[in-house]
Parts: C-alpha cells; sequence; structure tokens
C-alpha cells in the first residue's frame, strides 16, 4: 500500500486539478454515449482473479484500469462472476448503468444474476492471510 501511496503522491497539483477537468468532460461524452441504451457490459479485470500474493503495485494498476470508466464518471457499476478459469480463479464483467441509475441497474444484474448458469459452489475458498 505505501508503494501505491507513493506513486499517486509524487503527482503535480496541476495535474491533479487537470484530471478533474478531463474527468468532467469524459462524463460528459460516456453519458451522452449510454443516450438510448440500457448500459455497457464490459470485462471486470484484464485475467482472472489474483491470488494473494499476486497483488503487486504494478498489478494493481493494471487490475484496475477496468474500472476506472466508472471511477472517473461517477456511473454505478456492479461486477458479476461469468466463469471460472482453468487455475479455478473466477473470471468476472462488469454492468455500467446510467447516472443515478443505481435501482435500474441493480435490476439488470438481478436478470444476469438469474440467467447465469455459474456455479458459486464452484468457487474455492480464498485463504486470506491476517493484516498486519
Amino acid at each position: 500500500m505505501r508503494d501505491i501511496l507513493s506513486f499517486l503522491g509524487s503527482t503535480a497539483a496541476a495535474d491533479y486539478i487537470a484530471s478533474f477537468e478531463a474527468a468532467a468532460r469524459f462524463r460528459s461524452e460516456v453519458n451522452t454515449a449510454l443516450d438510448g441504451v440500457d448500459g455497457l457490459i464490459m470485462p471486470m479485470n484484464p485475467s482472472p482473479a489474483l491470488r494473494w500474493e499476486g497483488w503487486t503495485v504494478e498489478r494493481v494498476l493494471e487490475w484496475y484500469r477496468l474500472c476506472i470508466l466508472c471511477n472517473l464518471t461517477w456511473l454505478p457499476a456492479v461486477s458479476l462472476p461469468w466463469t471460472l478459469a482453468a487455475e479455478g480463479l473466477p473470471v468476472a464483467y462488469q454492468l455500467i448503468g446510467h447516472q443515478d441509475g443505481d435501482e435500474a441497474l441493480v435490476g439488470v444484474a438481478c436478470w444476469c444474476d438469474r440467467q447465469s448458469s455459474f456455479d458459486r459452489a464452484s468457487v474455492p475458498a480464498i485463504d486470506v492471510p491476517p493484516c498486519g
């Protein structure tokens, strides 16, 4: 975590402020693109779930790059399991809804979940080491 905070702490104030302006423009463009559709379906991650020991700074940044759309636009999103990869770890997808469309998105997610043949019982328990 220290590595991530150190990386983020090296951002200049002007760049930080410019990022909010760019995010506002991007949010407007995405909201326009969502006109006429119920939402977006996208991959959640670039690979199957990571094992605990696989969480390096580089992997975290890579892992979250597909979530950036929701983070920058403040659009509601939900992730759902899709299948299991060969190594037995889950692969997920995300649904992204309209601004202030949380309730509608939950309805779509519930519908998708009912259509899914994903067997939650087949997901192995994850052994997470204690913090500290």
